[in-house]
């Protein structure tokens, strides 16, 4: 009892501050989810047991050989309470990525190596080359002198200090004041361990024996656990406002590129890739141009519209500017409006082919009409009637052709499948062949060939290509050829008619994406088909001769999707 009321007052109080670190660790491991918890939680349990070999050896150890293993197992300890902090600070502040996966279990391996090193020193006497002990007093002191070990870790922990005092200042003074009261206690228990480590170089303790790092690493603990408790440390996580804007940022439909001044690319999201065609980890450190035109002053001369892989992409460029409102670069924005003006093409067409269509059809109504109230001849009348049955007839199928397009261009409740492109073209070709009896029709396509795509949306594209070959053609002998084949990663179809070709005004009508009054197309046919191959996500091409035309469209293989 008497050894033990000899003790001096600071051994008191590592005994509160390993008993506070003990409770302190059972209490941050209940937001063990939060980013940093767990870390904390590790520090904290660290800094007990270092704390506690400072009591064991203050109070009751006194040989020299355990004491010298004491000293090793201490500076372990110490690293490992660095080494925690440090993790915690990447990890709260939401820079854990810097690390990756594989990264934290390189550290952490690291971490146990280093412990085992270290704890092992008496036997291999690479940490420490000398270990004095003085037992003199009430309580011993212990003097080392150092190795190559012992230095090097003391530079690797100076060297992450600094490193984590600016993340964290970084992260906590970013975000307006949401974090402000964090930041003056995180600062303040990040630096205490220096500061009793400055104390203790410069021997300017009270008291030889007492050990001013336990004490620094507790206040450290106490400092970071307040703040969790007093000010919401786990409530305004910095990560979760990091890892969220930078998750925004990559799941946004919108592409988005941030580039410096001279247009080298910086960032770039997923959804930028996509549209842009590129890989996010070759284009970063490229420049801009090489993923699209930029114009003569570069990123700060970006074309209002892009078209690129068929797509139609509106861009919107800001500048970004720095605390001095210097400009330090530019964000860009890409959004897809391949949709939008489509919609605004069909529109329009609709709008004019229609009533050109209409009007015109409907006028040869009112002609018929009115002759027929003064034709008295019954043959004659029954031609008229014969006539506007036609006409009517043309109108009816316009409008069925119109509610077509409505039909199969809405793909939003339809499933991509595996279609066997033999069984599509030969039910074309039946029911063609029953319309067209006189009509040859031959088809080559490989029993096997398939392709993943809209089977219905395919069908109407290669049924009104065959149906448009065989009405159009005038000839006595009509004949078409169906062929298919594989190409590259979907199907390259091929539908061939000796006609007379399709009309040049219905051509460019189709190539120009407008249906204005210098295009009028016949019907909607052809339009139908083009709309719907975009659709597929395909490719249409015409290629008219003296011996026919022949339509190509390929149908990409969307398996994947």
């Amino acid at each position: 009892m008497d050894g033990v009321a000899a003790m001096p007052a600071w051994v008191w109080v590592l005994v509160v501050v390993a008993f506070t670190t003990a409770g302190l660790a059972a209490y941050t491991f209940r937001y063990r989810t939060i980013p940093g918890a767990l870390w904390l939680t590790a520090m904290n349990l660290v800094v007990c047991v270092y704390t506690g070999t400072y009591i064991l050896q203050a109070m009751t150890i006194r040989s020299p050989a355990t004491l010298a293993f004491l000293e090793h197992l201490q500076l372990a300890l110490g690293t490992l309470s660095v080494a925690c902090w440090f993790l915690f600070v990447l990890t709260y502040t939401g820079r854990a990525e810097l690390l990756g996966r594989r990264g934290h279990g390189a550290v952490v391996a690291l971490l146990c190596i280093v412990f085992v090193v270290n704890v092992t020193g008496p036997i291999h006497g690479l940490v420490f080359s000398e270990v004095f002990v003085d037992l003199s007093g009430d309580v011993p002191i212990v003097n080392t002198e150092s190795n190559v070990i012992h230095v090097v870790q003391l530079l690797a922990l100076f060297s992450l200090s600094p490193i984590g005092l600016v993340f964290l200042h970084r992260s906590l003074s970013e975000y307006d004041e949401l974090f402000s009261e964090q930041a003056f206690a995180l600062l303040l228990g990040s630096v205490s361990p220096y500061v009793a480590a400055g104390i203790d170089v410069m021997q300017l303790e009270p008291d030889p024996a007492m050990p001013l790092l336990p004490l620094g690493f507790g206040a450290m603990s106490v400092a970071l656990t307040y703040a969790a408790a007093r000010h919401r440390l786990f409530e305004f996580v910095p990560a979760t406002r990091r890892i969220g804007e930078a998750r925004a940022l990559q799941q946004l439909d919108d592409g988005v590129v941030i580039v410096s001044t001279d247009g080298t690319v910086l960032q770039i999201n997923e959804s930028a890739c996509g549209l842009l065609d590129c890989d996010r980890s070759a284009c970063l450190g490229e420049p801009l141009s090489t993923l699209h035109e930029t114009g003569d002053h570069g990123p700060a001369d970006v074309p209002k519209t892009i078209d690129r892989l068929g797509r139609r992409l509106q861009t919107n460029r800001s500048a970004v500017e720095g605390p001095t409102g210097d400009v330090m670069g530019y964000a860009v924005v890409y959004r897809d409006v391949t949709g939008k003006r489509r919609r605004q093409q069909r529109i329009t067409v609709l709008n004019r082919l229609l009533r050109h269509n209409l009007r015109n059809e409907l006028s040869v109504v009112e002609g018929h009409v009115t002759q027929l109230a003064d034709i008295e001849d019954s043959e004659q009348r029954r031609q008229r009637v014969d006539e506007l049955e036609t006409v009517i007839e043309r109108i009816v199928d316009l409008s069925r052709q119109a509610h077509a397009v409505e039909r199969h261009l809405s793909v939003a409740d339809r499933t991509i499948e595996q279609v066997a492109v033999a069984d599509v073209v030969d039910r074309i070709v039946e029911r063609t062949a029953r319309n067209y009896p006189s009509a040859e029709i031959v088809s080559n396509v490989p029993p096997d060939l398939a392709v993943s795509t809209y089977p219905q949306q395919l069908e109407v594209v290669l049924e009104n290509l065959v149906e448009n070959g065989i009405q159009h053609n005038n000839s006595s002998e009509r004949r078409l050829g169906i062929t298919a084949t594989r190409d590259s990663d979907g199907v390259a179809l091929g539908i061939a008619d000796d006609g007379p070709g399709i009309p040049d005004h219905e051509l460019e009508a189709i190539e120009a994406g407008e249906n204005s009054q210098l295009y009028h197309g016949s019907g909607l046919g052809l339009w139908l088909v083009s709309w719907v191959v975009a659709v597929l996500g395909g490719d249409l091409d015409f290629e008219v001769t003296d011996d026919g035309t022949t339509v190509h469209v390929w149908v990409p293989n969307r398996g994947d999707e």
